[in-house]
């Protein structure tokens, strides 16, 4: 069943990359350069704030890139996959297009994903690659086989809760009838936080990002066991371990929300 499944997906992408090329050449460079020149900007800041102060709440300039880049480089691996479905459901919903996903004999979501692919941010993970060898580099962090396995797994969890919080957000759209705000704030503004190490923020948005939407175990609390770092968040050690575990539980209440949603889509008569 998996092996079929890669299978049409691979077709589903050769359609997708044929009709991209053929037709929106170059909407393929903008994207690419687009998602360059974001992160690039967002590392240039990082860089003028630690420039200024040398350093935030005890994290040098090497480790806040490290958290930068775990942020964004799994929120990148499933943005590739998941982005664009989740923000093109609200018109689909709206449109009644959304009907075409359940008249075809797989999975809706799996259907929505296959069609389409962000190509933009294939080079923000390919350059995040890079920045993962200078940051290991320039902190003295030594990638043994185990913890190159560690950091796998992790990345996987924190792909794992991207993709759950965009999905999460994306549903709402079948139950509110413009839902743009709520997918910008969910996706950028909260994501954005954990650019930072967690503790320079109050209580209550700690807890926001570890409990409600739980982007901190995306990049903060791996960081933290891969540079074997204390800090004064109010969080207990146990929590470095977490990433795996909170990515299956989100993905798993983010699928049962998705499933709800379609439920209600069905019995609404769109």
């Amino acid at each position: 069943m998996a092996w079929h499944l890669v299978k049409l997906y691979s077709r589903f992408i050769i359609a997708y990359i044929k009709t991209i090329t053929a037709y929106k050449p170059l909407f393929v460079i903008m994207d690419v350069v687009i998602n360059v020149a974001f992160t690039l900007i967002q590392l240039t800041v990082v860089w003028l704030l630690l420039y200024r102060f040398e350093g935030i709440s005890s994290w040098s300039f090497y480790e806040i890139v490290l958290l930068y880049n775990l942020n964004i480089f799994s929120y990148s691996l499933s943005a590739m996959f998941i982005w664009n479905p989740m923000k093109d459901l609200q018109m689909m919903v709206r449109d009644g297009s959304f009907d075409s996903m359940l008249i075809k004999p797989i999975n809706p979501l799996l259907h929505m994903i296959f069609k389409q692919f962000s190509h933009g941010h294939l080079i923000t993970v390919i350059f995040g690659v890079v920045i993962f060898f200078k940051c290991f580099n320039a902190l003295h962090i030594e990638m043994t086989w185990e913890w190159s396995i560690w950091l796998a797994v992790n990345i996987l969890g924190a792909v794992l809760i991207h993709s759950a919080i965009m999905i999460l957000a994306g549903s709402i759209s079948f139950w509110a009838v413009k839902s743009d705000s709520l997918f910008q704030m969910v996706i950028y503004d909260f994501r954005t936080l954990t650019n930072y190490p967690i503790q320079i923020y109050g209580r209550g948005v700690q807890l926001l990002l570890a409990f409600v939407i739980p982007y901190a175990f995306v990049n903060y609390f791996p960081a933290r066991l891969l540079l074997d770092k204390e800090d004064s968040s109010i969080f207990p050690n146990l929590f470095i371990y977490g990433t795996p575990l909170v990515g299956m539980i989100s993905m798993g209440l983010a699928y049962a929300v998705w499933r709800r949603g379609i439920r209600r889509y069905e019995s609404s008569g769109s």
